[in-house]
């Protein structure tokens, strides 16, 4: 009888050991996953600051052009 307890004690233990080195290395994927997403993520957001700059620059270019065709229209009709 302690017998048989002591072989159904083992395999409950050592399922629950399976179990909690399956869920671990779960957690260490997910862990992985989260910061392959978090370096995307700080990659897309820099280059989302740079397309800002660029898109500032291309309208100030755009006034300047604009300023420049107004002022020879001016120019012209005068």
């Amino acid at each position: 009888m302690n017998y048989i307890k002591l072989i159904q004690t083992i395999l409950v233990v050592g399922c629950f050991s399976l179990v909690g080195c399956s869920n671990k290395n779960k957690i260490n994927q997910i862990s992985s996953e989260v910061k392959t997403l978090d370096t995307k993520f700080n990659k897309i957001s820099n280059d989302v600051d740079n397309m800002h700059s660029d898109i500032q620059n291309a309208k100030n270019n755009a006034v300047r052009a604009n300023q420049r065709l107004d002022n020879q229209i001016t120019n012209y009709r005068k």
